[in-house]
């Protein structure tokens, strides 16, 4: 028995004394079952197995919205369960709870601000390499890139991608001035205005995630293509 327990079949083996007789008990839940074979000997018909009864396992029965009975093997109801997508609940007890499901925005706007950060970044840095410095005697220095046609196509390619309004899109957001991500008068850097983005993320979510990953037209993906042209070996 202890060997049964200390290998990886997936049960426990107990000696009931007062019924003389041992037990196998699976160690996942639900009703899964047992399977039995002896692959040499008759260990099993020595020990009462092979004639045994099998107690089988309970599910858990649950319900959606009024909807049919669902099960699931375990005491939590997964998406496998379920099939929703990131549903996670343990059920403690019989009875009914009320579940609201909502998106996660927080993490969206945690991602856009990413997203914000990492462009001004870029924009920052080309313009601290092409501009130029006067001193208080009035000599100019030129930056190691002031003046390079390359350096300054780019920081205005990103510009014109990120001002822009994508083709194809229509609706309520059809660029990112719409949710509250606009140039701030001063440089090519961009701001963020919480207000506008927390009220588009509430009302048109899917417009948003649009403008971003339209497989054609989507911000992200124009963006990603510039990129990865501008810095490939032919760049």
């Amino acid at each position: 028995l202890q060997k049964i327990n200390d290998s990886s079949a997936g049960v426990t083996a107990t000696f009931a004394a007062a019924d003389n007789k041992i037990q196998l008990t699976n160690t996942s839940t639900g009703d899964v079952g047992i399977s039995l074979q002896d692959v040499s000997g008759n260990f099993l018909a020595a020990t009462g197995l092979s004639g045994g009864s099998l107690q089988r396992g309970t599910n858990l029965q649950y319900s959606v919205n009024g909807g049919g009975t669902l099960t699931s093997e375990s005491n939590t109801i997964d998406a496998t369960a379920s099939g929703i997508p990131g549903l996670s609940v343990t059920a403690l007890s019989v009875g009914t709870a009320g579940i609201s499901v909502q998106s996660d925005t927080s993490t969206i706007v945690t991602t856009i601000n990413s997203f914000v950060t990492d462009y001004n970044a870029v924009q920052n840095y080309i313009s601290s390499q092409t501009a130029s410095t006067t001193s208080s005697s009035g000599t100019v220095t030129p930056g190691t890139l002031t003046g390079d046609l390359d350096a300054e196509g780019i920081a205005d390619q990103l510009r014109q991608l990120t001002d822009a309004t994508p083709s194809g899109l229509t609706g309520a957001v059809e660029n990112l001035n719409d949710i509250g991500v606009a140039s701030n008068g001063n440089d090519n850097t961009l701001a963020v205005n919480t207000t506008t983005l927390d009220a588009a993320l509430g009302s048109n979510l899917a417009a948003v995630q649009q403008l971003f990953t339209d497989p054609t037209n989507g911000l992200a993906t124009k963006l990603n293509s510039y990129i990865t042209t501008t810095t490939s070996t032919t760049g």
